[in-house]
């Protein structure tokens, strides 16, 4: 998935989009290559000029996320799941309070937790059946990633980097820093 977020979908001024690119493996005397899904160009169904919807993007599962850091007040996350060879928006996701909310994403490889960087932290989400309920908001900064187990978060913190640890649905911020 490659984000666009200053693309004008429908000539909407930087609405932004993602691409879901597909690989498609060759023959032996044939390289592999990458192309377009079909299916695959997403776009918020509310898109709005600035949303910088693109900006960030991660996958988990058949799921896409896709960071708009300028949606609105907050920002937002968008979740699509992928059913049928189509791809429909499941969620967006919000944290009032917040702002540039998807600014950096990144998920489990199960798709049932996503990290969204704001103003407020590295927000987690946790996937609950279509409802996407807020787990967390770690004190740590962008660049981050979330472990693909969903299990810890790395992230940018003064002076160094931290990691916070999860163990059931607690998130435990391990003492010190790494340098």
């Amino acid at each position: 998935i490659v984000g666009a977020p200053d693309d004008d979908p429908g000539g909407v001024v930087n609405a932004g989009s993602a691409q879901v690119f597909l690989r498609v493996f060759g023959m032996p005397a044939m390289p592999n290559t990458w192309n377009p899904e079909p299916t695959g160009t997403l776009v918020a169904p509310d898109a709005a000029a600035g949303d910088a919807f693109g900006r960030s993007v991660a996958f988990g599962g058949a799921r896409a996320f896709v960071g708009a850091p300028r949606d609105g007040a907050t920002g937002s996350v968008r979740v699509f799941l992928l059913a049928s060879m189509v791809w429909a928006q499941q969620a967006a996701l919000v944290v009032a309070g917040a702002s540039f909310l998807g600014q950096a994403v990144s998920a489990s490889s199960a798709g049932d937790r996503v990290a969204a960087y704001s103003s407020l932290g590295v927000i987690v989400f946790l996937r609950s059946g279509v409802t996407w309920p807020q787990e967390a908001t770690l004190a740590v900064g962008a660049p981050f990633a979330l472990t693909t187990d969903g299990a810890f978060v790395l992230g940018s913190a003064t002076g160094g980097m931290r990691a916070v640890n999860r163990t059931g649905t607690t998130w435990t911020a391990e003492s010190g820093l790494l340098v």
